[in-house]
């Protein structure tokens, strides 16, 4: 069996080496757009908290402890968004409808104080 020259044998372990370094360094970002998610929903409105990566069903579970949370298996939520925040390598989405939106902003402010610390 031949032998493969040295400059391919180093060209592939650098590949490798930089693809590691890629995936390592958007660890996170990778998480929001292939890892898991999960929903909370609010009981008696259209209100929804959708999260999106590596911690989704933690941060899920933490909210399902608020009275009226309940965990969210229907169809994708397609209610308009109101906010949408990052914390903790975790993307957080409200989706309301109705005129007031009124639990939606309650929970956009809610992410706003996590955000800002």
């Amino acid at each position: 069996m031949a032998q493969l020259p040295a400059v391919l044998v180093g060209c592939l372990v650098g590949g490798v080496i930089l693809a590691g370094v890629a995936i390592a360094t958007n660890w996170q970002a990778i998480g929001r757009h292939f890892g898991p998610s999960c929903t909370v929903g609010v009981t008696g409105t259209a209100a929804k908290l959708t999260f999106e990566g590596w911690g989704a069903s933690g941060s899920c579970d933490n909210q399902l402890h608020t009275a009226g949370a309940y965990r969210y298996n229907g169809p994708l939520p397609n209610e308009p968004v109101i906010c949408q925040y990052t914390i903790h390598g975790i993307r957080a989405t409200v989706r309301d409808e109705g005129v007031v939106k009124l639990v939606g902003n309650l929970l956009c402010a809610d992410l706003t104080k996590q955000a800002a610390r």
